[in-house]
């Protein structure tokens, strides 16, 4: 295994032993919590991460090796626990849960073993870029035009918007293999990533991919505008995905405005702000008549 210039794969050797002596259990930790830096760089489909991420041992037996798996698109530049770099096992590992087809695995041998119910905080850095790529799809025989239908998701300086586990893996996830050639695979593991991750929660912050005052990128995400350029000199903007388990993280990036109605908020790009006020006034009228007829909800 050859390992990156600015992570340092300490006694490799004895994760691989570990892991080939112990049957190794990816779902053993819980991720309960995020707390992420997220630069992104349209241009060149960049993006880049720095943070930390809290893992809880929901195992029945105490766990010294925590598995972090990220889209194979991205490379692991750093991971710590307790300020220290500890011995690492990186490789491919094929799974649909992610559009290329496959995850960048780091298998970490943590200092001591964690107990059932205990947690372990690491500090984590990784970047690359989140192109087009539909290979899960096409690898299967999907044409290539519905499997760009369906797998979108992608940064460039045209389109910019991401979904997180099941589409794309931009944050750390743990699961086992899933195949969508093998029936309901997919869907199956995950379904159990999001009964595991019921409750863990995320908080993203999006900082400025430019030096420039007027930089024109807002990043829509939980339902809100986190605005770069001007508004993000005094305050990086920051995104609560709350409950990881209920909704899928998402952001996009562009230069969006918004139309608000009562009832409802329609973002959208410049040159889409005349439809986007005759759909919001649609709705609103559309809004009115249900409320009439079946009342509103308490």
């Amino acid at each position: 295994m050859k390992c990156p210039s600015r992570i340092s794969c300490i006694v490799c050797l004895l994760c691989i032993s570990a892991v080939s002596c112990f049957s190794l259990d990816r779902e053993a930790f819980t991720f309960t919590n995020y707390d992420l830096h997220v630069r992104l760089e349209p241009e060149q489909q960049r993006l880049g991460v720095r943070g930390k991420i809290t893992l809880r041992n929901d195992a029945a037996a105490p766990q010294k090796i925590a598995v972090l798996q990220i889209s194979s698109s991205l490379a692991w530049k750093s991971i710590t626990v307790g300020g220290k770099t500890p011995p690492l096992l990186l490789q491919e590992y094929t799974s649909d849960i992610d559009h290329t087809g496959a995850l960048s695995e780091a298998i970490v041998t943590l200092p001591q073993e964690v107990a059932p119910h205990g947690t372990v905080e690491l500090v984590i850095g990784y970047e690359g870029v989140i192109p087009l790529d539909a290979t899960r799809l096409t690898r299967i025989g999907t044409p290539e035009d519905a499997a760009n239908s369906s797998d979108w998701d992608q940064i460039s300086a045209n389109f910019t918007a991401v979904r997180g586990v099941g589409y794309v893996a931009w944050y750390p996830t743990a699961t086992e293999a899933a195949n969508l050639s093998d029936g309901d695979s997919l869907s199956e593991e995950l379904a159990r990533w999001k009964q595991r991750e019921g409750g863990s929660e995320m908080k993203v912050e999006f900082l400025d991919p430019t030096s420039a005052s007027d930089a024109a990128g807002n990043v829509l995400c939980s339902g809100a505008i986190a605005r770069l350029g001007n508004a993000a000199k005094t305050a990086a903007p920051q995104c609560d995905y709350g409950d990881i388990s209920r909704s899928t993280p998402t952001f996009a990036m562009a230069n969006y405005g918004n139309v608000s109605r009562p009832s409802i908020t329609v973002f959208n790009l410049p040159t889409h702000a005349v439809a986007a006020s005759a759909y919001a006034d649609v709705a609103e009228q559309a809004a009115f008549v249900i409320s009439n007829w079946f009342g509103t909800a308490h």
